[in-house]
């Protein structure tokens, strides 16, 4: 099966300890990973887990706030602050400790990466 995009990892129960960093070293949070597979493919067609913290699940549609930004990911924890701020100044709800970053090019693509930080809209 090649390579489905984007890649996308959800941060769950996400703090505000540090400023700047990489995604997985600056909060103390839930994570889940996930690879989409095609609509058109038949759920009968698709590949079996074969470890326990592996699962297949419905991904439910949501309605997200959106930033696209070029590189590595590294400095995703300063850019889901500055949206997070960005947000707030529009008087915009949206869950605080939730966001999910998508990312579109395998890791060995040097220039012209793209990468989305998704955050959860929410009532006010």
């Amino acid at each position: 099966m090649r390579m489905t995009v984007p890649v996308t990892a959800e941060i769950t129960n996400a703090t505000n300890r540090n400023s700047l960093g990489s995604l997985f070293e600056t909060c103390i949070a839930n994570y889940t990973i996930r690879f989409f597979l095609s609509k058109p493919i038949s759920s009968d067609h698709f590949p079996q887990p074969n470890q326990e913290n592996v699962t297949l699940e419905l991904v439910p549609s949501a309605e997200v706030y959106v930033t696209t930004y070029g590189g590595y990911i590294e400095d995703v924890v300063s850019k889901w602050k500055q949206m997070k701020e960005d947000l707030t100044k529009l008087k915009l709800c949206f869950d605080s400790e939730t966001y999910t970053v998508a990312m579109y090019d395998p890791p060995w693509k040097k220039n012209g990466r793209r990468n989305e930080i998704w955050i959860p809209n929410k009532p006010c």
